[in-house]
């Protein structure tokens, strides 16, 4: 038998897998239906409209029993063959128990294939983990110019925003700033209208949808009913909201960019000479890559090499998909 080739990318948010079969993508959420007793007698999956869902994972990893309990739940719904070979795009976390619980989490629930490997001066068999970053930029530069290339990342994710930056596979720099990030800019689209309008009769889970059907190429309604005081409900457009919200955050990101360059002359000389690629699903918005090329170019006064991934949201499950194939 054949062992199903599949990446997997534990968002925050949403849950990506690819396999030679079919990209899925979920919201990465579950609600618990309890009986009278208060005991648990079923799960509902991907659905955030549900008012008791709640996102086990915190910035892609696991920090308690219960979350990786949860999260084991949300994995049975993927449907994977024993010793698959597995390839999971991990986040950019320096925070080693939330990446250890989220690999045995992974184990438990799917039973992949694990190969051995030194950890620590010991030999042990572990899951196959690469950078959720990276994973995405081989979406789009592909296996061989990832492995003997010099690139940069900016993965533009829902609960941060992370940077890597490769130099033929060797990790020189990895690090995410939960400052900046998509959930971020629902919470200011979301308080502007309150300080302009009032009460805005809708949720963020609706603020999100527009902001994810936003462009800088297009201007469009974005109509939002308001409560007022005064004047009871009226409909209003919310479009400059939602433009000042993602300007300023492509601002931030560019800021971020700036913050992370080494002191370093040699790296930062290949950083701002190679091929800067954003991935994430705020890399999704139309205009987003000119928008921080900019920011970018204005603060340093030279032309970059800036690309995106398609799909930014699944580009790591399909990168991790394609190292599947070349690691086992």
């Amino acid at each position: 038998m054949t062992n199903q080739k599949i990446g997997l990318k534990p968002g925050s948010r949403n849950l990506a897998w690819a396999t030679d079969t079919e990209v899925k993508l979920i919201p990465n959420c579950i609600a618990e239906t309890s009986s009278a007793k208060g005991e648990v007698i079923s799960y509902e999956i991907g659905s955030p409209e549900n008012i008791k869902s709640i996102y086990p994972l915190n910035r892609g990893i696991l920090t308690t029993d219960k979350e990786a309990h949860l999260f084991g739940k949300i994995l049975s719904y993927i449907k994977t063959e024993p010793e698959a070979h597995l390839v999971v795009a991990s986040p950019e976390t320096e925070y080693e128990r939330g990446r250890e619980l989220l690999e045995k989490t992974i184990i438990k629930a799917l039973s992949p294939k694990l190969i051995p490997m030194e950890v620590k001066g010991k030999i042990e068999d572990r899951l196959v983990i690469f950078p959720e970053s990276f994973c995405g930029a081989i979406a789009r530069i592909g296996v061989d110019e990832a492995m003997n290339k010099f690139f940069t990342t900016i993965n533009m994710g829902s609960t941060s925003t992370g940077f890597g930056v490769f130099s033929a596979s060797e990790r020189k720099l990895l690090t995410s700033f939960t400052e900046t990030s998509g959930c971020n800019v629902d919470d200011v689209i979301f308080r502007r209208l309150i300080n302009t309008y009032g009460t805005p009769l809708t949720d963020l889970i609706n603020i999100q949808k527009m902001k994810e059907q936003f462009s800088f190429h297009d201007v469009r309604e974005f109509p939002v009913d308001i409560l007022t005081k005064s004047n009871g409900k009226k409909s209003i457009d919310c479009y400059p909201e939602i433009f000042a919200s993602v300007d300023e955050y492509a601002k931030k990101v560019s800021e971020l960019f700036i913050s992370i360059l080494p002191s370093d002359s040699s790296t930062s000389f290949h950083i701002l000479n190679n091929e800067i690629v954003l991935t994430g699903g705020m890399s999704n918005i139309p205009g987003m890559s000119s928008q921080i090329k900019k920011y970018l170019e204005q603060r340093i006064g030279k032309d970059l090499n800036i690309i995106m991934v398609r799909n930014g949201e699944v580009a790591p499950a399909i990168g991790a998909y394609i190292l599947s194939k070349e690691v086992f």
